[in-house]
């Protein structure tokens, strides 16, 4: 019997990471807000090769109540902006209650919703360090990296979710399951909130801002303050790991972050899930955290104006 993924929202990260279960034997049928905004299949071009995405079936979230296919799992890739909205659609889903959800989405604390509308028995995180845009409509390219990151909240590793690594491995993605699934999610927000902040905020990409002394300094103040909110669930990130974190990024292809690639499109930044959540978390425990204070005041101003 083949396996077969329902992927909401094919963009640039589900269309990486879809194309590759694809390419190991997964069947996909993709769920979008407008199916006629779609080609029927597109490239996905890297270093090493191209690949034919093509989706087996199209969903409008919309006409989910007439979908009676049962999945191996429902991948969320889309972007953490309407989430509640979202999470009506796909209940109505005949199947959604007994489906396992992977949300390969960013943000800290993102799951809460889920789990209060009774979806969390099956609920895992994915978190992919990928760097990786849509070109166009026929065309995803993904520049840099690709690993990624899974877990659950109870620190689980169920079979389903064990094999999509696998089968993401065979096609050379160092896909691992993490024991301590909050660990990678602070790690992982320790990435998003200075760079892709930062790289809406000033308009630059990632060489250009660690170039830039002023603002390599604004990006250090903020991973030491994402440290600290971190310490409150418990995760300890050392110094060395936030240097660790910002070589990385020296070696990477330079890249504008997905937060400023919306910004420059007048379309709906991530703020709240990868900022937001921070500053809410740091409220209430009285923990100052004023450099992501002040950033995230600044992109809630721009877009305003948007």
């Amino acid at each position: 019997m083949s396996k077969t993924i329902l992927l909401v929202g094919p963009g640039a990260l589900g269309t990486f990471y879809g194309a590759l279960l694809q390419e190991s034997g997964y069947v996909i049928d993709v769920c979008v807000r407008d199916k006629t905004h779609y080609e029927l299949t597109w490239e996905l071009t890297s270093a090493k090769k191209k690949t034919i995405f093509k989706p087996n079936l199209f969903w409008n979230l919309d006409e989910l109540s007439e979908n009676k296919k049962s999945y191996t799992a429902i991948l969320v890739c889309t972007k953490v902006l309407e989430q509640d909205t979202l999470i009506d659609q796909l209940l109505q889903f005949e199947h959604i209650k007994t489906t396992p959800i992977l949300l390969m989405q960013n943000g800290y604390g993102i799951e809460a919703s889920w789990i209060q509308r009774g979806l969390g028995h099956h609920l895992a995180r994915a978190l992919g360090f990928i760097c990786v845009y849509r070109k166009s409509a026929k065309e995803v390219l993904h520049l840099d990296y690709g690993d990624v990151v899974v877990g659950t909240l109870e620190n689980s590793l169920p079979t389903w979710l064990s094999e999509l690594c696998s089968a993401w491995q065979a096609q050379g993605i160092d896909a691992i399951h993490s024991e301590t699934l909050i660990e990678a999610i602070w790690q992982k927000q320790l990435w998003n909130v200075p760079f892709s902040s930062c790289s809406a905020l000033y308009g630059l990409s990632t060489k250009d801002m660690l170039a830039n002394h002023t603002i390599k300094k604004h990006i250090s103040e903020m991973m030491k303050e994402v440290c600290l909110v971190a310490k409150l669930d418990g995760v300890i990130i050392e110094n060395t790991f936030c240097d660790f974190m910002i070589e990385q990024t020296k070696k990477m292809i330079d890249y504008k972050s997905s937060m400023l690639l919306y910004l420059e499109a007048k379309r709906p930044m991530e703020l709240d899930c990868i900022l937001g959540s921070v500053i809410k978390k740091a409220n209430e425990n009285n923990v100052v955290i004023p450099a992501i204070l002040d950033v995230y005041q600044q992109l809630l101003n721009i877009k305003s104006t948007i």
